[in-house]
């Protein structure tokens, strides 16, 4: 179940959990094809329905295909948020395509989204990335959005905290997640709570998910 949390409550697990849930899920791994696939989990693949092809098959295919061990060389060069988010928008832009093509069905926004966030999340392990590199790229990553993660920051998205108040439903999906200017705010929320707590935006999703499953 997902857990939602005041802004203190919030601050003070992710100041408590925060450095053993990166030592703990940022563990290096030589094997590419297993880090893609068990980046996404059969959970998430289950909503997508109606497609030509099983869509976990449809991801997969298209990861293999994309992230050679070479490009896992130029995504550990990346040392800012610019060049990350720019990286991640040029894949995200890539996998729509492809899941059209390949799977017959249009790749909704927020869903999309968390594909890619939970594959970079995933790779970012793999020691085709210099741990200096790794270092560097962790505090970029994006938090994948879903009920969990959403759920976690549903109190401090109400206040004025943090900027502009956002009124994240009960229950939240990925598919609520509909353009990019919500999702852009989201990471934005999610980017100053983790700032205020000093640890990276990604311990909220190891946080909302990976503590929340262990």
């Amino acid at each position: 179940m997902a857990e939602e949390y005041t802004r203190d409550e919030l601050v003070r697990a992710l100041q408590r959990e925060g450095a053993r849930l990166l030592r703990d899920y940022f563990k290096p791994d030589p094997d590419l094809e297993a880090l893609i696939k068990n980046s996404v989990g059969a959970n998430t693949f289950r909503s997508f329905q109606k497609m030509a092809k099983p869509p976990s098959e449809v991801f997969r295919g298209w990861a293999k295909s994309r992230l050679s061990y070479s490009v896992m060389e130029a995504f550990g060069a990346i040392e800012d948020q610019v060049a990350y988010d720019a990286f991640f928008e040029s894949y995200a832009a890539d996998l729509t395509r492809y899941w059209e093509a390949e799977g017959k069905r249009p790749l909704k926004f927020g869903p999309g989204r968390k594909l890619l966030d939970l594959l970079f999340k995933r790779i970012t392990c793999c020691t085709e990335v210099p741990a200096e590199s790794r270092q560097l790229l962790i505090p970029l990553l994006h938090v994948p959005l879903d009920e969990f993660s959403l759920t976690a920051v549903r109190q401090c998205a109400a206040s004025e905290e943090f900027g502009e108040p956002i009124d994240i439903p009960a229950a939240p999906s990925m598919g609520w997640v509909t353009s990019p200017e919500l999702y852009a705010n989201i990471q934005a929320l999610m980017r100053h709570i983790a700032a205020t707590a000093s640890v990276p935006t990604i311990c909220l999703d190891l946080l909302a998910w990976d503590h929340a499953h262990s």
